[in-house]
């Protein structure tokens, strides 16, 4: 019986306010609804690993809910880890800030595999036409 394709979801969390943010990367073999107030879900998780960041902006680490270098870097830290490359990541990064990581409440958030996909092919399209 073939292996099931794992599911990515990026998930964001402060575990007191003003520590170091962590984006945990989790891999599941079916979609999960997980957030920091709902840990049922947490079962169907497989495996995780914490994201790499990549350095481009900000030396201090990543961050979320604001326009700054935290940010950036981790929209490009997400799209590199998700796509395999940091080459297309390059392209991308800012766009996807604006989406996804500048509004993300303070306290975090998830971004599914899914949202990922819908928004890449939203952006392609646009690309194209």
């Amino acid at each position: 019986m073939p292996t099931p394709k794992r599911l990515r979801s990026y998930f964001f969390e402060r575990i007191e306010v003003g520590c170091i943010p962590s984006i945990v990367v989790l891999l599941s073999d079916r979609w999960i609804a997980f957030f920091p107030s709902d840990r049922r879900e947490i079962r169907h998780v497989t495996s995780f690993y914490d994201l790499p960041h990549i350095v481009k902006h900000s030396p201090l680490g990543m961050d979320w809910g604001h326009q700054g270098s935290g940010p950036a870097d981790t929209a490009l830290s997400v799209l590199a880890d998700f796509f395999g490359t940091e080459d297309v990541s390059h392209l991308l990064y800012q766009r996807f800030k604006d989406t996804f990581i500048a509004g993300m409440p303070a306290k975090g958030g998830v971004i599914t595999e899914g949202q990922i996909n819908s928004w890449f092919a939203r952006y392609k399209s646009r690309l194209e036409a």
